[in-house]
């Protein structure tokens, strides 16, 4: 949120010159005669004329674990959707510049302090990073200059490819620190992601009796301390964190929402790095980070990095892979919940998802699917949109792997 309010405050203010400068992983020409301001979230331009005014800026830069318009859907809730409480999926333009993959969008935005205006992101990623400019306008005095700006944005390493010298006064992050790959924390070091590992300690069902018919009143959950059970860890560039896997998934990722009540934040120290959750603060967790994809926990349990899921296409059928869940309980009179996705982009969800709820919401349907950012997006034929978490066994390759978790559970090929 930081970064969000210092786009409209000034906190160094000194003239711009159009010449090449750097901020983060790219360089760029500022708008000449802007007032500047610069922090180290964000460097900004600001121009006015009476009630017109334009303000253009680029936001510190952060790891991605794959190319996809699901990465800037997460720039644009931070930075345009979050700031200005609006719920607007923009249409996304995709190009291909200076080597960067480039995504934009824009939005209508109103204000009480500063009126009507059309906010316009563009993120450009490459190579494992994405970095993010602003505009915001209500004028289309200041478009060519805007545009202008923009178009000059390219990366560090070209512009030191071409042998321009880039000033060091305005630089956030050293060309040569950018270039040899020599972070500066370890949280640029790639600490954001999905982490996953085992640990001690389950809540598990049934186990009371495996007698399931006879005795199918008495069943309840249990907590077993010798059981080894599967955990995630969520850590955002931006310092959010959840101690755990959000049921709903990483898209439209919400801290606020009660539901999401092990949500919190994390801060690095070297390698370090301290979390506490919002409702649990008293349970602070210490992890140890040893870039790029091992994390430490009590040091005893370690954990590794999920890949990334974007874009996945499955073409089988799925069952539970726990017997002692509910799933397994559930089907003593009935068929086993199965979920099947088709290389098409198909789904049939045979009560899976809801497993035999009342809940209309989680009846048994079919549509259509997707597999972004952890997310598995089930568009039923009913216009119903379900959202579940979703993740590879520990750090396997996806389009490989045949255990999956499903909103936490894990799932098998039905044989």
């Amino acid at each position: 949120m930081g970064k969000i309010l210092s786009f409209l405050c000034l906190f160094l203010t000194i003239n711009a010159f159009a010449q090449t400068e750097a901020f983060d992983i790219v360089s760029f020409k500022p708008p000449q005669n802007w007032t500047r301001a610069v922090n180290q979230e964000m460097v900004s331009f600001t121009t006015s004329k009476g009630n017109l005014f334009c303000v253009a800026g680029i936001y510190k830069s952060r790891p991605i674990n794959a190319i996809a318009e699901s990465e800037f859907i997460t720039e644009w809730n931070e930075l345009v959707n979050q700031p200005y409480g609006l719920k607007i999926t923009p249409v996304i333009k995709r190009s291909e510049q200076n080597g960067w993959t480039v995504f934009s969008g824009s939005a209508d935005v109103k204000t009480t302090q500063s009126g009507n205006f059309i906010a316009s992101l563009t993120s450009f990623a490459a190579k494992g990073k994405i970095i993010s400019a602003m505009i915001n306008s209500n004028s289309a005095l200041y478009k060519a200059e805007a545009d202008a700006f923009l178009s000059s944005i390219i990366p560090i390493k070209q512009e030191v490819a071409g042998n321009i010298k880039l000033p060091s006064a305005v630089v956030a992050k050293t060309a040569e620190a950018v270039i040899s790959g020599n972070e500066v924390s370890a949280a640029d070091q790639g600490i954001a992601g999905v982490w996953v590992g085992f640990e001690n300690g389950k809540f598990v069902f049934g186990v009371t009796s495996h007698d399931y018919v006879n005795n199918r009143n008495n069943y309840g959950s249990i907590y077993n301390a010798s059981v080894a059970a599967i955990k995630w860890r969520v850590f955002w560039n931006d310092g959010k964190y959840y101690d755990g896997m959000p049921n709903k998934g990483l898209i439209d990722f919400d801290r606020n929402d009660p539901a999401n009540d092990y949500a919190g934040y994390y801060s690095m120290d070297k390698n370090t790095a301290t979390a506490k959750m919002d409702h649990y603060s008293s349970a602070q967790r210490m992890y140890v980070f040893y870039p790029p994809n091992k994390l430490k926990f009590m040091d005893k349990y370690e954990y590794v990095k999920c890949q990334s899921v974007d874009g996945l296409i499955l073409n089988e059928t799925y069952i539970s892979a726990d017997p002692m869940s509910t799933a397994y309980y559930n089907s003593i009179k009935e068929p086993v919940p199965t979920i099947s996705f088709a290389s098409d982009g198909r789904f049939t969800d045979d009560n899976y998802i809801g497993d035999y709820s009342k809940d209309a919401q989680l009846a048994p349907g079919s549509g259509t699917y997707e597999i972004h950012n952890f997310t598995l997006i089930l568009k039923y034929s009913d216009g119903r949109i379900v959202q579940r978490s979703f993740a590879p066994f520990l750090n396997e390759a996806p389009s490989t792997c045949k255990v999956f978790y499903i909103g936490s559970h894990e799932i098998k090929l039905k044989l």
